[in-house]
Parts: structure tokens; C-alpha cells; sequence
């Protein structure tokens, strides 16, 4: 009967000096003052365009449930016009529609419904790369983005390239 008591003791003892531990108003943990840093840099890529029409196509007409015409706000019309277009790339099976055009209209006989029509050139992007492969990537964006060159005619070396000066500091992190 002794040994019970001894035993019930030893169990309930540590049980007690645990529920004083636990009554803390405030704890922090903590298994490193610095978390570690990541530099990442991007190389820019660039893709081509591939035509799947050379006519213009009409998607659609789409119609989308609206309150009124009263009703119709700017970000709802824009809202719609978007998914417009997302459904027009679907039914084309293209990643882009180029040169659209946006024809939309609410009917007198139905004043409940926007309806929406998209024309345009469907598309797809392929052979996409890292720029600076080709020569004529550089040439591309300095005629569609002349103010990219303007400030310093900086030398960009694809990854797989090395100029003359990046010798040995060239694996240099912080």
C-alpha cells in the first residue's frame, strides 16, 4: 500500500512541476538570429509569336448577366471584357489574341445581359529562350525599346559565355 502511495506521488509530483512551467505569459524559441539569404537572378527570356489564322476571327458573342445598364460599373465592364477575352483564347486554343478588337452591346430586348464579341489574330508563343542567344534579340529591343540602350550600352553575355575580365571572382557571394 506504501509502494502505491510512493507511486501516485512520483506520478502526480511531475505532472504539477509541468503545469507551473506551462503558466508563462510570454515564451520565444529561437534556433538562429539570421535566416539565410537568397540572391536569384532571372535571365530574361524571350519567346516568338505563332500565328494559328492569317484572317481575323470572331469569338464569341459571349453573354454575361448584369443588373442594368444603370448599374454597370467601369471594373464590372472591364471585369467582363477580360473574361471575354480568356474565353475567346480557349475557343481559339492559343495563348493570345493579337490585334483585338472588343465589340459589346446590351439589347433593348434583353436589358439583363451584356453581350460581348472579340475579333482578332489567335496565337501561341513558342521557341521561347534566354535573349541574347541570337544577335538579333538585342537588335529587336533596342528598335521596339530604344530608351533600354539609352542610359549606357551595357554588354549582356549569356550564361554560358565568359567575357576576359570574369576570371577568378567570378563564384564571389555574399
Amino acid at each position: 500500500m506504501l509502494l502505491c502511495l510512493i507511486l501516485a506521488t512520483a506520478v502526480v509530483c511531475p505532472a504539477q512541476k509541468r503545469e507551473k512551467k506551462s503558466q508563462n505569459l510570454f515564451e520565444e524559441a529561437m534556433s538562429r538570429d539570421e535566416e539565410p539569404a537568397f540572391q536569384v537572378f532571372v535571365m530574361p527570356q524571350i519567346a516568338d509569336v505563332k500565328y494559328l489564322s492569317t484572317e481575323r476571327e470572331t469569338f464569341g458573342p459571349y453573354r454575361f448577366r448584369i443588373k442594368s445598364a444603370n448599374d454597370l460599373s467601369e471594373a464590372e465592364f472591364a471585369d467582363f471584357k477580360d473574361r471575354a477575352q480568356y474565353l475567346a483564347t480557349c475557343e481559339a486554343d492559343a495563348d493570345i489574341i493579337i490585334a483585338r478588337l472588343v465589340h459589346s452591346y446590351i439589347s433593348e430586348n434583353d436589358d439583363k445581359s451584356l453581350v460581348i464579341e472579340i475579333t482578332g489574330y489567335p496565337a501561341k508563343y513558342v521557341n521561347f529562350r534566354p535573349i541574347g542567344k541570337n544577335p538579333q534579340d538585342f537588335e529587336m529591343i533596342r528598335t521596339v525599346y530604344p530608351d533600354a540602350f539609352s542610359v549606357s550600352e551595357t554588354k549582356i553575355v549569356a550564361p554560358t559565355q565568359q567575357t576576359s575580365n570574369s576570371g577568378s571572382n567570378s563564384n564571389n557571394t555574399k
